[in-house]
């Protein structure tokens, strides 16, 4: 499987899934999630999708269809690039994340085929 992450508001690819002080933090994804699979038995490949989720950087209507269409790229890319199109995905998202994935499949530039892969 692949697991891919979305950030929310303010947040960035890391210090979302981040707790703790610089001195003492846990990235969830890197500390904490690669155990848990192995001990289930489960590969997956992890990734973030990392935007600008500066709240007023993101005031303008649309912006959330410009991170979903980046994303898809960055995703479809990836995927054909590694020959892992027919792989599991699942996505976890926060916050606006989750609104930037919904706007993957709402959006009118997501083809019916493409839309069908995720």
């Amino acid at each position: 499987i692949s697991i891919i992450t979305i950030h929310g508001l303010s947040g960035d690819s890391f210090s979302t899934w981040t707790k703790g002080s610089a001195w003492t933090s846990c990235l969830w994804l890197k500390d904490l999630l690669p155990k848990s699979l192995e001990e289930l038995k489960a590969q997956a490949r992890i990734f973030t999708f990392g935007y600008n989720a500066d709240l007023f950087a993101n005031l303008r209507a649309g912006r959330s269809n410009a991170f979903a269409r980046d994303l898809l790229v960055a995703l479809t890319t990836k995927r054909e690039l590694t020959n892992t199109t027919r792989r599991p995905l699942i996505m976890i998202a926060h916050s606006l994340g989750g609104i930037v994935l919904k706007a993957v499949r709402l959006a009118p530039f997501v083809s019916r085929s493409v839309a069908s892969n995720y």
